[in-house]
């Protein structure tokens, strides 16, 4: 069995850059938690607090065929949409950026109900993917499509990190438990793509009727690691480096706020990766009004409880992102001194 091959693969999916640009794909396992609503403000609110060092905010609507972030800030129908791109009536993502309120702030806006916007072909799809690496952008945060489809999970190949949106309802709890197993074995499936062997053992892993329990990341590398013990240690390594952040909405009480402490433990018992609870957005009315106004509930109402709650995730988003960073510094230093 041949484990060299996982090297470039592992750097390609490990990287949070792109080009010094800090990627944040945000998801969810279903619709309805707010994940556009929290997308638009935390874009927001990182931008008004980088806006000193003149770093640059850009959110990309992932959601190809159902893009509806453009109407957080009041936009019915934008003058530029990713269909744009995609149709090659604009040759870069940059000549399809929209202003937002604040000048450090960009949006590539996506569209609603185009079959061939929703389904790209692959080389249409791969032609954005690349693009990203032209944007002039210090973070980027994609607006990613509910659930674990197949163009999701390639836009959170872009990155090593992931944002989670949910609510403390089971049922949304269970779904985003599902998205983030699904989206780590699929990015398994792609690390180990030369892995002739390994491969149909992700598979087994996945089936709900195999012989293992779904979702139990330990049973996998266990039996990677009797076809080849090199590749266990890179795979248990990329599993854990796959850091995800979860955010709680509309949370009402104490009660709701500790279920994700609980999440998170249950998290990294079963799939071992690197799961941190970001914190929480409380419930607020004020929420509704400012959907139904179309508008950003931080210009809104920035002095409300749920807006204070979006500041104080971007603070922290910052400051969890710069401590990663320093981390994986460290280790690169570590590991040079090592082959010196």
């Amino acid at each position: 069995m041949n484990s060299k091959g996982l090297v470039k693969v592992e750097m390609q999916e490990r990287s949070d850059l792109v080009n010094g640009c800090k990627i944040w794909p945000i998801g969810s396992g279903k619709g309805g938690v707010g994940k556009s609503f929290i997308t638009a403000n935390l874009g927001l609110a990182l931008a008004e607090i980088l806006s000193k060092g003149e770093e640059r905010v850009v959110l990309f609507d992932a959601d190809l065929g159902g893009g509806n972030l453009h109407t957080c800030f009041g936009m019915k129908n934008p003058p530029f949409t990713v269909q744009d791109f995609i149709s090659k009536r604009k040759e870069n993502l940059s000549q399809i950026m929209l202003e937002t309120p604040l000048p450090n702030l960009k949006l590539i806006s996506g569209t609603s109900g185009v079959l061939s916007v929703a389904n790209p072909r692959y080389g249409d799809k791969m032609r954005l993917l690349n693009h990203f690496n032209d944007l002039e952008a210090d973070y980027l945060l994609l607006d990613l499509s509910a659930g674990s489809s197949y163009n999701t999970i390639d836009f959170l190949s872009l990155s090593s990190e992931a944002i989670v949106i949910t609510t403390p309802e089971p049922a949304a709890l269970l779904a985003s438990y599902g998205f983030i197993r699904n989206a780590l074995y699929r990015k398994l499936m792609r690390f180990l793509h030369k892995q002739p062997l390994i491969l149909p053992l992700i598979v087994e892993a996945m089936n709900r009727n195999g012989r293992w329990k779904v979702g139990i990341c330990g049973q996998l590398i266990e039996a990677i690691g009797k076809v080849d013990q090199e590749v266990a240690r890179q795979t248990l390594d990329f599993v854990i480096n796959f850091k995800v952040y979860l955010i709680l909405n509309m949370v009402r009480n104490r009660r709701d706020i500790n279920v994700g402490e609980k999440f998170r433990l249950v998290t990294k018992k079963y799939l071992h990766c690197d799961l941190c609870y970001l914190g929480h957005v409380v419930w607020d009315e004020r929420v509704r009004k400012a959907a139904r106004r179309m508008s950003p509930l931080v210009f809104e109402y920035p002095h409300s409880t749920a807006s204070r709650c979006i500041y104080l995730l971007a603070q922290k988003l910052l400051t969890e992102g710069q401590q990663g960073a320093n981390r994986k510094l460290f280790q690169a230093c570590l590991e040079m001194a090592s082959e010196g």
